[in-house]
């Protein structure tokens, strides 16, 4: 399922919307059959709303195997995150992993909802664990290469995210983490080239624009000020963004 886009790599965190059970679920959840229940929590032509409440009834229903019950509470996890509440969908992967400890995905997505959480070290300990469990994830590789950027830990994140090309060749969003790493690590012909790649087939990327900028300035080009200008007209925030992850 996809998550929703936010910050510089879809991770920045927000504040956490605040739920209750009552809220979310107007109508009892059992009024739906145990079929639709099951589509609902699929994510299938369901509101995150929707898919909460069907997840639920799942849950509750008493007729979960182990795995259907991690299944449940992992797609639970994601409706909560794409309503921006990072601590329940935490919760929902603590259990869906309790079910199924070898739910790679489960870690790999607890580990973003630490992250837009700014708990940036377990966020990185549950990458490590999704790609122990599953070495060949191009994601979680990705994004502990983002994560380990922001903590500074520049030689580490390069390697993950060299990694996680060679899974997942040209992938936008990785050249965009790179990129990032390039940047902070002053490597700056190497950043411009892998925003360069990402502009060529998305020329409007705010991202890529703004981090192109910059390296082009360091650089002493002054056509860097016209990348950061159309950056800022994308998303008036991108230098706050930046700056909030160690570039100015």
């Amino acid at each position: 399922m996809p998550m929703r886009s936010r910050s510089l790599l879809n991770v920045l965190a927000v504040p956490v919307v605040a739920m209750t059970f009552g809220s979310i679920w107007p109508c009892p959840v059992f009024s739906q059959t145990f079929e639709q229940l099951i589509a609902a929590c699929s994510g299938t032509n369901a509101t995150p709303d929707e898919q909460i409440a069907g997840c639920t009834g799942l849950i509750r229903s008493g007729r979960g195997t182990p795995k259907g019950l991690a299944e449940a509470h992992y797609n639970r996890g994601n409706a909560y995150r794409n309503k921006h509440d990072a601590a329940h969908a935490i919760a929902d992967y603590d259990e869906a992993i309790r079910y199924n400890p070898a739910m790679a995905v489960a870690f790999g997505n607890r580990g973003g909802a630490y992250q837009e959480e700014g708990q940036y070290e377990r966020a990185v300990a549950d990458y490590d664990e999704a790609i122990r469990l599953n070495p060949a994830g191009a994601v979680p590789l990705r994004n502990r290469c983002w994560t380990r950027a922001i903590l500074g830990q520049l030689p580490q994140a390069l390697d993950d995210c060299n990694e996680s090309l060679r899974v997942r060749p040209a992938d936008a969003v990785t050249l965009v983490a790179r990129g990032f790493v390039y940047l902070k690590s002053g490597a700056l012909a190497e950043a411009i080239a892998d925003y360069d790649a990402v502009l060529r087939t998305n020329p409007n990327a705010a991202v890529p624009l703004y981090g192109r900028g910059v390296a082009r300035q360091r650089q002493g080009d002054a056509g860097g000020a016209a990348d950061i200008a159309a950056a800022r007209t994308v998303n008036a925030a991108i230098a706050d963004q930046f700056a909030r992850f160690g570039v100015q």
